[in-house]
């Protein structure tokens, strides 16, 4: 049917390769498939499915997020689109894409956050750094924009210029201790 791909992943590898005169389409391990067929195999695991075109964008976007190199701006606008667009949640991100529900929940708080997400898109801050501005929208909004201030201003805000909630609430810090 139009529209309607037989695809596969590598988990295996996935893509536009003929078998037994059938043509698929590959949607996700395409760094796996070039590596096998440098390396000469002429048989690598794949997994084939049916899939529409949305289905084949969002295997596609999980696929990309998987990376271990793909910049935190990045990031941050595919996990927004697997949850806005294809109507994906924490755990079925984190489990097709091998990430922890921990780190996708953090990308989509900053995915929310339009000034803490401008400046990772921008490269200004890194993601921690910004999870945790945005968790002061809220209990210290006078903190987080001194901070955002210096930010735009062009001044280097880390991570440890950032108070942590329980910081702010007067809390011992809950940082584990390292074993002696």
């Amino acid at each position: 049917a139009p529209g309607q791909h037989r695809v596969g992943s590598a988990t295996g590898a996935a893509g536009a390769v003929g078998v037994e005169g059938r043509r698929f389409e590959l949607l996700a391990g395409f760094r796996r498939y070039t590596a096998a067929r440098y390396l000469g195999l002429t048989r690598v695991p794949v997994r084939v499915m049916a899939a529409d075109d949305s289905d084949a964008l969002a295997a596609n976007l999980a696929e990309n997020l998987a990376r271990a190199d793909l910049p935190e701006g990045d990031a941050v606008r595919v996990v927004e689109q697997l949850q806005e667009t294809f109507g994906w949640g924490v755990r079925k991100i984190a489990r097709s894409t091998g990430r922890s529900p921990a780190w996708i929940s953090e990308l989509l708080t900053v995915a929310r956050s339009r000034e803490e997400r401008e400046a990772v898109e921008t490269g200004k801050i890194g993601i921690n750094t910004a999870v945790r501005l945005a968790r002061l929208k809220q209990a210290a909004p006078e903190v987080r924009d001194t901070l955002l201030g210096r930010i735009q201003r062009g001044e280097q805000v880390l991570v440890s210029d950032v108070p942590r909630m329980e910081q702010m609430r007067g809390e011992p810090s809950r940082r584990r201790r390292p074993k002696i």
